[in-house]
């Protein structure tokens, strides 16, 4: 099955795609950034223990931030992490974004 995208059509999902966006960066705000960097953190320890290659500087590369911006992150000293940023370090542990999202750092 085809989808013809009218001019309309392609409005009403770019600007539901917008609310999204909208939506995510004010579910991060809410939560410290020191939380969501815990359980990032977290999860990539449990797949350093099955892929030993998982280290932070490599996970820092494979997201597409330095080791030094990931250690800020994750010791507070960096206090806006971009919907971007986080969206890529989810995709780069394979896991669901409320895997991360979580107040406290306990998900």
């Amino acid at each position: 099955m085809t989808i013809k995208w009218t001019k309309d059509k392609l409005e009403q999902e770019l600007e539901r795609d917008c609310i999204a966006d909208r939506e995510i960066n004010n579910v991060i705000q809410s939560i410290p950034i020191t939380d969501i960097m815990k359980n990032i953190e977290r999860l990539r320890k449990i797949r350093q223990k099955k892929f030993p290659m998982y280290t932070q500087e490599f996970f820092a590369k494979k997201v597409g931030i330095s080791r030094g911006t990931y250690q800020n992150y994750l010791h507070g000293e960096e206090d806006a992490l971009k919907v971007k940023t986080l969206l890529k370090m989810v995709d780069v542990l394979r896991c669901d974004i409320a895997d991360v999202v979580k107040k406290g750092g306990e998900a």
